[in-house]
């Protein structure tokens, strides 16, 4: 018994690493995460580039109105549990049981939602194909849901190697159906193919991966109170929940309005133009929540650990995004075909949105990590009705108004919500020694943050045409190697730095 006790205890978690060697552990997971990432990056990029040509706007867009009810679902699905168990400073068997039941439960209730939805939303685009679409994806939904203990539990124990390793694998073997399917002429049960291969997959390997097993309910002890549990993943649903609604009514109003062609239009932008957030920073959010909430009580340690994860993920994510915004036309002939470039006005908007949003993206790690899920809450219902009213008024202009709606709400944003999240914290605004290890003027403003964020998109800009312009010389690789390189990681580095400095 006590041996099986002791395997059950190791399964979770216990103890939490020693503070010393966390820079090192949060240092080496993320350094796992960035290089697997270029292989699922490339992987990714490659996959949605031939899918693009072998697929029309309209057959992405009927997937794209299921994605909206998939992505509203998501946000409340697992209840903010994964979140939850990695913020925890000690967590026993009893606590994991009792949360894995809880989960249950409530994957069971929104299976049964989102089939109950599926006649609902084929009557409100008035697509009757939508309720197979809807039934099918509602399996791989309620799959992903059983693992989403296993998959917490592995992020608490820092096994980034082995969670990267299952997510690449689930990603190759899902892109190789889906262009299996789209070559024999499935249409879009392609892309249903690839999203339901994906998550039963993943699903399925984490079981395997991780020897936690959970116990019957009658054999469950009653082990410590899940309360502060809940309360907590409970803060951070509500606000998935409202965030999601605010960032995909601009998708459920253009495929109302505009039908399939319009919405995949407008859906290829989004997921295009968000690409380099949700790609780069995605993957190491797991790492930086994991990582400061053991030092929250830290506040030398919490605002070094901040320093170390954000600045990459600006320094890479800002160029991209301003390249992106200028070069839209070539980019969107590039990576999606001629058939796609009445998106390029919508892409181009989007990634200034993107550009100017990444700043708040951020700040879901400090919230999680600080346990300041009732304030990040208190944020979420400030900004999503806001965000709401800007696409309602912007969709009088059509798809294009939209677009310009959601992208005025999210560059008007940006700033107070950083400036929102860091006030009161370890990282607190503008005061000496603050964010950036260095001195800080005494007051900021909002005309400050933005004209910043115009240097770095100068400074970005310059420096990807730079490297385009070495890449087309006779000796790319090595012009590239002796003079580009340090060029950009100096300019990434240096328009990152004065971001920061404005921001606190």
């Amino acid at each position: 018994m006590a041996g099986g006790m002791s395997e059950r205890n190791a399964a979770v978690g216990h103890p939490p690493e020693p503070a010393a060697a966390l820079p090192q552990q949060a240092l080496s997971g993320g350094t796992i995460r960035i290089a697997a990432r270029g292989v699922q990056l490339l992987l990714g990029i490659g996959t949605g580039m031939l899918l693009a040509r072998l697929l029309t706007p309209a057959e992405f867009g009927l997937f794209a109105m299921v994605g909206s009810l998939t992505a509203f679902v998501g946000s409340f699905r697992d209840w903010g549990l994964p979140a939850a168990v990695s913020h925890q400073h000690k967590l026993d068997d009893g606590q994991m049981d009792a949360l894995f039941w809880i989960n249950l439960r409530l994957n069971l209730l929104v299976a049964l939602f989102m089939a109950l939805m599926a006649p609902l939303l084929a009557w409100f685009y008035g697509e009757a194909r939508l309720t197979a679409i809807t039934l099918v994806m509602t399996l791989g939904m309620f799959a992903i849901g059983l693992s989403v203990q296993h998959e917490s539990l592995l992020t608490r124990q820092m096994r980034w190697g082995l969670l990267t390793l299952i997510e690449t694998s689930a990603l190759f073997v899902s892109s190789a159906l889906a262009l299996g399917l789209a070559l024999a002429g499935m249409s879009y049960w392609a892309l249903v193919g690839q999203f339901m291969a994906n998550l039963l997959l993943k699903s399925s390997i984490l079981w395997l991966a991780s020897p936690w097993r959970p116990r019957r309910r009658s054999d469950t002890t009653p082990g410590m109170s899940v309360g502060s549990i809940l309360a907590y993943s409970r803060n951070v649903t509500v606000f998935r929940v409202l965030t999601h609604i605010g960032r995909n009514l601009d998708r459920v109003v253009v495929g109302f309005s505009g039908g399939p062609a319009a919405m995949g239009l407008y859906d290829r932008s989004y997921q295009w133009s968000t690409f380099p957030v949700t790609n780069i920073y995605g993957p190491l959010l797991g790492v930086a929540v994991a990582s400061l909430s053991r030092v929250q009580h830290d506040a030398v340690r919490y605002r070094d650990l901040a320093r170390r994860a954000l600045l990459p993920i600006f320094a890479t994510c800002l160029p991209a995004l301003a390249f992106m915004a200028v070069e839209a036309a070539n980019v969107v002939a590039l990576l999606l075909g001629a058939q796609w470039l009445a998106a390029v006005p919508l892409f181009r908007v989007l990634c200034i949105a993107a550009f100017v949003g990444c700043t708040s993206t951020v700040t879901k790690a400090l919230y999680l990590s600080a346990g300041s899920t009732a304030r990040q809450l208190r944020w979420g219902l400030i900004a999503a009705p806001l965000t709401i009213a800007a696409v309602l008024v912007g969709s009088i202009w059509g798809v294009y108004g939209v677009a310009l709606g959601y992208s005025a709400a999210t560059i008007g944003l940006a700033y107070p919500s950083v400036r929102y999240c860091l006030y009161g914290s370890h990282l607190r605004p503008c005061t000496s020694g603050g964010f950036s290890g260095g001195p800080l003027p005494q007051r900021c403003s909002p005309l400050r943050h933005y004209a910043a964020l115009a240097t770095v998109c100068r400074a970005s800009y310059r420096c990807c045409l730079n490297c385009w312009s070495l890449l087309r010389c006779s000796r790319p690789s090595t012009h590239l190697a002796l003079y580009g390189c340090p060029a950009i990681v100096r300019s990434c580095t240096n328009s990152c730095k004065m971001h920061l400095l404005a921001q606190g």
